[in-house]
């Protein structure tokens, strides 16, 4: 019998069709001597011993036969058909191989973003009391002058994200600058009116804001408790990181006055209102890590030292030309420094008190629907950004860039379907890169601000982010398989 023949004959009799697995998400691999493997289509995670990670790594590409052909050197025959049936038995009941054709009802098409609005972005600030050296807004001004919300804008822009929720009966509002929090009166009126509207359209609303810290006084605090708006405070790390790249605007370190005042705002929520993004009420200190500080994972050991847990840290974007540019030449020290990430997280679960690091938490069991992990963030269509005057653009990294301005929550003019249709196009099954990548479904296609700021094209991935995001996926997936594993002790 020909060997293609047989080979095709006993996948038949396992119940598995090969033809339809042109297009899946598979990826395995070996991490600290687990070999893992993960569809990213319907969110599997297994480990698999050595012979059943050969095989998994072969079997899209080749039949049994073919399989056992190559192996059979390397692994007792037996062990091979055993690993063999076992992943045939996981395609069979479609957890494992998943191919986007078939789990779509659009017939191979990824389906299409859903065009009603969840979330809006309110820049309720285009001015700071801050001048980061990396900071993509131009100290808060995007290009302009300074600008403040006015209150009338604020419900303009609510009235118009209700009026266009349809039957989301949830929806979001970030608070965003420049510093939000030069403009607190507006804060209050757009959450108490922003309250009124979720009450009565039968919606909730999710409040948060984005802020520096500098000026997280007290009274703030307060507020925020007890109106549950989520907080994430930027702030870098170790003093001097935090002190060299984010001076106040006279030019004098903050580190001190800020790391007190994320400290105060902490330590009035944890635990009972500090949860993991998206879960409840959370607040997150966020850092961003450049050329200057590549051993970042320093910086997370810093904050978790001084008793923050719930931490995220970002790599810079901004054009290579610039001094702090994160390039091609420093992936290999960041990807050690997510492994150091790793022992950092292993070590603080055996203490009991353990570092949330938000690239690392996956939500294996819920979280996003499939359709909303392939459209990405939903800038430009399901997310929007409002500049202080009311002018609407996709995200808030696009405000001020004429070319993306959709229209105005003043006017009673439709937004731009033109720009929104660009945005649809530009999720992970428009972008070619994707198309073999295992973690698109993950990341839904990257940042559509980073690819346009460096490549000058929504459809064109950045490579260095798209290296991160796979480094940290495969880290994030080891710590799941790994959370009741014993290890030896780490010092953090």
């Amino acid at each position: 019998m020909p060997e293609s023949r047989l080979g095709r004959e006993q996948d038949a009799q396992s119940g598995v069709d090969k033809t339809g697995m042109i297009q899946h998400a598979v990826h395995a691999f070996s991490y600290r001597g687990v070999h893992i493997v993960y569809d990213g289509l319907s969110k599997t995670l297994i480990t698999v011993d050595d012979v059943g990670y050969e095989v998994v790594k072969r079997y899209a590409q080749a039949d049994l036969l073919g399989i056992v052909q190559e192996l059979h050197a390397q692994f007792d025959e037996a062990g091979i058909y055993a690993a063999y049936d076992e992943i045939a038995s996981l395609v069979k009941e479609g957890v494992l191989f998943c191919d986007e054709r078939r789990l779509f009802a659009t017939g191979g098409d990824l389906p299409a973003p859903n065009l009603q609005l969840s979330g809006i972005c309110l820049h309720v600030a285009h001015d700071c009391n801050m001048r980061c050296a990396y900071c993509f807004a131009g100290s808060g001004l995007y290009g302009g002058k300074p600008a403040m919300m006015t209150e009338a804008t604020a419900r303009s822009a609510l009235d118009y994200l209700f009026a266009n929720a349809g039957s989301y009966a949830h929806v979001y509002v970030d608070f965003f600058g420049g510093e939000p929090t030069l403009n607190m009166p507006v804060v209050q009126e757009a959450i108490q009116y922003g309250n009124q509207l979720a009450a009565t359209t039968g919606r909730t609303v999710t409040w948060s804001m984005t802020t520096n810290g500098l000026e997280l006084s007290a009274d703030m605090v307060d507020y925020f408790n007890v109106h549950q708006v989520n907080v994430i405070v930027s702030m870098d790390g170790r003093a001097e990181v935090h002190d060299a790249m984010r001076p106040s605007r006279q030019g004098k370190g903050t580190y001190q006055a800020i790391q007190g005042n994320a400290a105060n705002l902490f330590d009035s929520r944890y635990p009972a209102q500090t949860n993991s993004y998206g879960h409840g009420v959370y607040t997150y200190v966020r850092g961003t890590f450049s050329r200057h500080n590549v051993d970042f994972a320093e910086d997370v050991a810093e904050l978790y030292r001084n008793g923050f847990r719930h931490i995220a840290m970002e790599p810079v974007v901004s054009e290579p030309s610039k001094p702090w540019a994160l390039t091609a030449e420093h992936v290999e020290e960041l990807q050690r420094q997510y492994d150091r990430m790793v022992e950092l997280v292993l070590a603080s679960r055996r203490s009991g008190d353990p570092l949330y690091f938000h690239h690392f938490e996956l939500d294996l069991e819920g979280g996003a629907c499939l359709g909303k992990r392939a459209s990405g963030c939903g800038a430009g269509v399901s997310y929007l950004a409002v500049s202080p005057e009311g002018d609407v653009y996709p995200c808030h990294q696009f405000v001020g860039d004429s070319v993306y301005r959709m229209g105005s929550v003043a006017s009673e003019g439709a937004l731009s379907s033109a720009i929104r249709e660009q945005f649809i196009a530009a999720n992970q099954g428009g972008k070619a890169a994707c198309q073999t990548c295992f973690a698109r479904y993950h990341c839904g296609g990257g940042c559509h601000a980073n690819h346009f700021m460096l490549n000058h094209n929504l459809l064109e991935p950045d490579p260095l982010s798209c290296e991160l995001i796979r480094k940290r996926l495969e880290c994030a997936l080891y710590l799941a398989v790994q959370e009741t594993v014993n290890e030896e002790a780490i010092s953090v």
